[in-house]
């Protein structure tokens, strides 16, 4: 397996809104969504640090948000572009036991934005981070800011055990992966990046009164 360090990062240039479109863009291409079978389910799924990541160049389709994430915020943070990181821990209905969804909330000006990397689609939205009470139950949201952990060379699990999950059993979502991965759809190895919430597969119309 090659080396990736530091400096194998990529560097772009522009306002810190357009290295944010980009660092998307290049984390779509470079870490690649794929369906794994149920040893690299159980082997790998959060055991992996940013180069390893990096070097074997996917993530688990299903579950896509803590690798994509912490590559994305190893580059901001190399750009020395400020940001907090959102630990999620929720229990989404009809998503299998309880879980942690990971976002990165940025400020550009006093404008504040936000992205994640959902396993249907991305999306880049401004406010904070936003989820549907509707669809989700809320067991806890940490946010850490970026200076505070260097995620490059952590394992996601290592920060996992960080924010000390109240309800996550591990071993209860890897076999609901592995279950949920004979019944594997194809469309969602698709990557695509939304901008508005209304436009969001997530989106669930509020009831008329």
């Amino acid at each position: 397996m090659p080396r990736v360090d530091r400096e194998a990062l990529p560097r772009f240039w522009g306002r810190p809104l357009d290295v944010v479109c980009h660092v998307i863009d290049w984390v779509h291409a470079a870490v690649v969504k794929r369906a794994w079978d149920d040893d690299r389910i159980r082997s790998r799924y959060l055991q992996r640090t940013v180069p390893e990541i990096l070097a074997d160049g996917d993530t688990l389709v299903l579950g896509p948000c803590p690798d994509r994430t912490f590559v994305a915020a190893s580059i901001l943070r190399a750009h020395d572009i400020p940001f907090q990181v959102v630990f999620h821990e929720r229990h989404v209905a009809a998503y299998g036991p309880p879980t942690a969804h990971i976002a990165i909330e940025i400020t550009d000006g006093a404008r504040p934005y936000w992205f994640d990397f959902g396993y249907r689609e991305s999306r880049f939205l401004t406010g904070t981070y936003f989820y549907k009470p509707e669809l989700e139950e809320t067991i806890q949201i940490v946010r850490f800011p970026s200076g505070n952990i260097d995620l490059f060379a952590l394992r996601v699990e290592d920060v996992f055990r960080l924010v000390s999950p109240r309800r996550i059993n591990m071993d209860l979502k890897l076999d609901w992966y592995c279950d949920q991965m004979r019944g594997f759809n194809p469309e969602l190895l698709e990557d695509h990046v939304i901008y508005d919430q209304a436009y969001s597969v997530y989106n669930v119309p509020r009831p008329r009164h």
